[in-house]
């Protein structure tokens, strides 16, 4: 069996993850070629021994190009964009799946996006989703429901503590962990760190992994605060366990996720995660391993508890562990998925 994997993504981030994931640990006779624009996400594949077939732009054109050369039994289109070319391309002589990892806000809208994707909802054998929100919120979910699977997101505890290699020389407070795009929210994430120095005062030590559109936004308002010596920006880490691993706290604003996957590699490492109510956070994150957050003023107030009640931090970082190991499914995910092709 030869599945073609489609992403519109250039770089390694969360989706990019899970489709590693996927392929990495299929049986041996399911053969896999990923596909994207070319970017940094081709020296991690090779790192990792994926088969990579590069575009310039992904379109209608190249996909074709690409099914005529690798001939695949089954398209897995990552995401939107990709599903809709997918779809375009193989017009109904593949089975497409669709895997939406994200729930954007125009899910719930009647607009050219949502339309869009009711126009090709007939042309996918399934619609895969890392939550039930995504199923809940779109707006045309009537379209769907006959093809949608809710599977989660593959996670395994030991895999995340063997990467582990090395921890960073420094020890943080608060930790923030994504792509700098308005839908993780960073700027926010500076502002709670501004308001835990200056209003409750704390001499807090702060991290942020990731890049992306908002990073010198992120930059100049750290400046502009005065942060510099307290709130560091690591840019994107191959490895950002290293950093989860001498954090204290996790901090997720984010404005929309799909799954949160981020939130469970931090947690398995006793790392508590205050993050917002939306997408696969709303169950992955509980009060026995942090804390859904409504509001700025929430997010100060529980972080400054967890940083300095230490019998209160003791008790989330143990049910954090403890959440964390519940979802530990990669043999489980990886026999859906087979199920499912």
């Amino acid at each position: 069996m030869v599945i073609l994997h489609i992403l519109n993504s250039r770089i390694y981030s969360g989706a990019e993850h899970v489709v590693c994931s996927i392929i990495k640990n299929l049986p041996k006779d399911c053969k896999c070629v990923y596909l994207s624009p070319k970017g940094n996400i081709q020296e991690r594949l090779e790192k990792e021994g994926i088969e990579y077939y590069g575009v310039d732009k992904l379109s209608v054109k190249t996909v074709k190009r690409a099914m005529e050369e690798i001939k695949p039994d089954i398209i897995h289109a990552h995401d939107f964009r990709a599903s809709v070319i997918a779809a375009e391309a193989a017009k109904r002589e593949i089975k497409v799946i669709s895997h939406l990892h994200c729930n954007p806000p125009w899910l719930k809208k009647v607009c050219i996006n949502s339309l869009i994707y009711k126009h090709y909802a007939p042309y996918f054998q399934s619609v895969l989703t890392v939550s039930d929100s995504v199923e809940k919120e779109y707006r045309y979910a009537e379209k769907i429901a006959d093809k949608v699977q809710v599977v989660g997101n593959p996670f395994s505890v030991k895999e995340v503590q063997e990467k582990i290699h090395d921890k960073s020389e420094e020890d943080y407070d608060l930790l923030f962990v994504g792509r700098m795009t308005e839908e993780k929210n960073p700027l926010q994430f500076v502002e709670i760190f501004k308001s835990l120095k200056y209003e409750k005062q704390l001499n807090i030590k702060g991290a942020m992994i990731g890049a992306g559109d908002l990073y010198e936004a992120c930059e100049k308002k750290i400046q502009q605060y005065g942060l510099q010596e307290n709130l560091k920006m690591f840019g994107f880490q191959e490895n950002p366990y290293k950093y989860m691993a001498t954090s204290k706290v996790l901090c997720m604003p984010s404005k929309w996720e799909g799954f949160g996957l981020v939130a469970l590699e931090a947690m398995c490492l006793g790392c508590p995660v205050v993050a917002s109510s939306v997408g696969g956070l709303q169950d992955i994150v509980t009060e026995e391993s942090g804390k859904k957050c409504q509001s700025h003023a929430e997010y100060v107030e529980e972080t400054a508890k967890l940083l300095t009640d230490e019998v209160y931090y003791s008790t989330k970082s143990q049910g954090a562990r403890k959440r964390a190991d519940s979802y530990d499914n990669l043999e489980e995910y990886i026999g859906k998925i087979v199920k499912i092709y």
